[in-house]
């Protein structure tokens, strides 16, 4: 449900309990419905599966408006305590091959907005870069750029790509399977599918 071990669950519920002042229910006044390892979870689902509020309300037996307020409240902390370990995920990757792929996140027919229509995809969005380390999980974004740049071009504008070598501004070294070469490093390609991240 979460995509995390139990005791990297039980981990991370610690953490939160202790940004939290180790209280998490109120001393006077109404009780919180659920405690802190089921809001926890309820967290990581929401965070992790992009659901509606209601369907988790369902799932953990409680009222949508319970799961905007859990929500609300766990998240900053939830990123607070995942913060150290992200960046080690990041450091870790800048020592490894790692996947680099560019998708259109859709956004319409906007009037008036250039740049937008992506002839290669047939919508308009922004050309979104990614990158992932070999196992799929995700690493890093770039910053969005207009639907009509090409991969590698986008690459670059994104702040992930970079110059010479391409040892990049983000530092990745991408994992060769033939593509667009972006520089002169053998190790820097980026021709894999969305279906790889």
């Amino acid at each position: 449900m979460t995509g995390l071990r139990g005791d990297q669950v039980a981990e991370l519920v610690n953490a939160v309990f202790a940004l939290l002042g180790g209280v998490w229910q109120p001393v006077k006044g109404r009780h919180r419905i659920l405690g802190l390892y089921r809001a926890v979870v309820l967290a990581l689902f929401l965070m992790r599966r992009n659901e509606s509020q209601k369907v988790a309300g369902e799932l953990f037996s409680c009222s949508q408006s319970t799961v905007s307020r859990v929500v609300r409240r766990l998240r900053p902390l939830l990123c607070e305590a995942t913060a150290a370990f992200a960046g080690d995920i990041r450091t870790r990757a800048k020592r490894s091959a790692v996947l680099v792929d560019g998708f259109l996140a859709p956004t319409g027919d906007r009037v008036g907005v250039e740049g937008m229509y992506s002839g290669k995809r047939h919508g308009s969005g922004f050309n979104v870069q990614a990158v992932a380390d070999l196992d799929g999980r995700l690493v890093d974004t770039g910053l969005p750029c207009p639907g009509a740049r090409h991969d590698s071009k986008a690459l670059h504008e994104s702040g992930i790509g970079g110059g010479a070598g391409c040892e990049s501004q983000g530092g990745f070294r991408a994992a060769r399977r033939g593509g667009l070469s972006c520089g002169q490093s053998p190790l820097c390609h980026s021709s894999f599918t969305a279906a790889s991240l």
